[in-house]
């Protein structure tokens, strides 16, 4: 019996179907070789399919009373916390409900879909959402959701909104996000203090911003700022919170008439120990903050002999011959070498902390740059060439403190909305492209406008219909004008939502078959609607064919 065994196990192996492939493929997805398995094409790549699906689920995610079925394995498998929470020793190891306290149903939701797909589109959700969806990701340990979130919400930052997201920066100790926005602060500080946005902040980051040296708000402004934050957030201050704020206010920078505002203020007059603590602030100031106080206007600080140029990585700085206030630097690109450039510019006191004043590191500038800061008191400024600027080489033409043309600006989340026409030779713009049917114009730098004239063929040429475009790069467009279905001649006024603005692109259309492309176009931005049109016309050298 036992020979017959062994003559049908001989048989067996040598039995092809029983045998190790030897120059036959398989028809199977194996690799040659009948020691390896390999079905991976067979498995799922990802766990969406299991996104909200009920079965299989053994935890149950419980947020405002809403339910969300998971499974542990993808929880954990995704998070450190989930797995510590979920396979630990904690209790949540043990129940089939666990209890989500940080954001809301919705914010926890828009988490699992990522979660299971790794995707979310942040452009379907409301601010209040994607701020849940950081707070989220960093009581999760989601570190690459918590990096993308926090440059998408950088990107969208201005001083309605900086204070509650520095805040959770802060309190979450997202580190790298909370610099960013405390140098945006820097920069606006008196903007943010007037905000609404403001009421998030805590006496502790109002105090650090007010006695920071990088901002520089005027003592005044800064005072009343302050006082307004106070009477706001009267109910939420004890009495030495509103002292310590108050005194950061540096009154002896303050002349006799701005002091005796400040006396007479309703918040001083009505609590003494306010009143002494601002007299006693009074007697004496060190004398780094006296000359911080001393203004030396209309005067060009790059033309002073004792100041030290060098040439540093990607860049140019300037030491000043002494600490000065400045607000404003205007400079010259070299354009025979490239046909944009893109830079920041840094200032500093002591070239250990540098705060960035001018930031146009994504946009394209040309020829010379007019730019206009908050005043602040610096003594190193240094200028970096970044993306494909070639020749990273600066020529300081100005800095200095003027108060000339105040009047005809404001500044935007550290960008120039002017009341005056950019768009002119004389502010150094390029017509990039000229033909029948399209002009494409580059300004010197980018302006935030909200207003644009154009004269259409002076009256007398034919009629057609327009279209314009805005970009910082001259490739992404944004539509600012659409007047492609009616036919325009004459004085076109168009106003628009505020727009950062480096090219603008005026495309003819059209309205009719027998109507010509080729029309004279006069463009003014911002419009300068007190300008007469008969004085427009004279200045020939800002008309040309389009």
């Amino acid at each position: 019996m036992m020979f017959v065994y062994f003559i049908a196990l001989i048989v067996l192996i040598l039995t092809p179907a029983f045998s190790c492939p030897t120059e036959h493929a398989s028809s199977s997805s194996n690799p040659v070789g009948c020691e390896q398995i390999d079905h991976a094409s067979l498995m799922p790549n990802d766990y969406s399919q299991l996104y909200q699906n009920k079965k299989n689920a053994d935890v149950i995610l419980v947020v405002d009373n809403t339910r969300f079925h998971a499974h542990r394995t993808v929880l954990a498998s995704r998070s450190d916390y989930f797995s510590a929470l979920l396979f630990g020793g904690h209790k949540e190891a043990r129940d089939m409900e666990v209890p989500i306290k940080e954001g809301s149903a919705t914010s926890v939701k828009v988490l699992l879909q990522y979660i299971y797909t790794g995707r979310i589109n942040l452009s379907t959700l409301q601010s209040k959402i994607v701020l849940e969806l950081l707070i989220l990701s960093s009581v999760f340990s989601f570190t690459n959701l918590q990096h993308s979130l926090s440059e998408y919400l950088w990107s969208k930052i201005d001083v309605n909104n900086v204070s509650t997201l520095f805040a959770v920066a802060l309190y979450y100790q997202i580190k790298e996000l909370e610099v960013k926005l405390f140098n945006f602060i820097n920069i606006h500080a008196l903007d943010v203090l007037e905000s609404k946005d403001s009421l998030s902040l805590t006496p502790e980051v109002v105090l650090l911003i007010l006695n920071r040296d990088t901002a520089y708000i005027n003592e005044l402004d800064k005072f009343r700022a302050v006082c307004r934050w106070i009477k706001t957030k009267k109910n939420e201050l004890d009495s030495e919170a509103k002292t310590k704020i108050l005194s950061a206010v540096r009154y002896q920078l303050m002349n006799d008439e701005e002091l005796s505002e400040v006396r007479r203020s309703e918040l001083v007059r009505s609590d003494r120990i306010i009143l002494d603590a601002i007299n006693l602030r009074i007697v004496s100031l060190p004398q780094e903050f006296n000359d911080r106080g001393r203004l030396e206007p209309n005067v060009n600080f790059a033309e002073d002999t004792s100041n030290e140029i060098s040439q540093i990585d990607d860049g140019t700085m300037i030491m000043l011959g002494h600490p000065s206030n400045i607000n404003y630097i205007e400079m010259k690109l070299n354009d025979e070498l490239a046909d944009y450039y893109t830079y920041y510019i840094e200032v500093s006191m002591d070239m250990n902390d540098w705060l960035r004043v001018i930031d146009h590191s994504i946009y394209h500038c040309r020829s010379i740059q007019r730019l206009w800061i908050n005043r602040i008191f610096v003594r190193y400024i240094r200028i970096v060439g970044t993306n494909i600027t070639s020749n990273k080489t600066f020529n300081f033409l100005k800095i200095m403190y003027t108060t000339a043309q105040l009047h005809l600006f404001k500044i935007k989340n550290g960008l120039v909305a002017p009341k005056y026409d950019i768009a002119s030779p004389t502010m150094d713009w390029a017509v990039l492209k000229n033909d029948p049917e399209c002009v494409l114009i580059q300004l010197a730098q980018p302006y935030m406008l909200s207003s644009m004239r154009l004269l259409i063929n002076d009256g007398n040429n034919p009629t057609c219909g327009y279209i314009i475009h805005a970009s910082v790069n001259n490739e992404d467009w944004e539509l600012i004008a659409d007047k492609s279905k009616k036919p325009a001649r004459s004085w076109q006024f168009l106003k628009f939502d505020s727009t950062l603005t480096v090219y603008i692109r005026i495309t003819a259309v059209r309205t009719s078959i027998i109507e010509d492309l080729i029309i004279k176009v006069y463009i003014e931005a911002p419009a300068q609607v007190s300008l007469d049109c008969n004085a427009m016309l004279k200045r020939s050298r800002s008309i040309f064919c389009l």
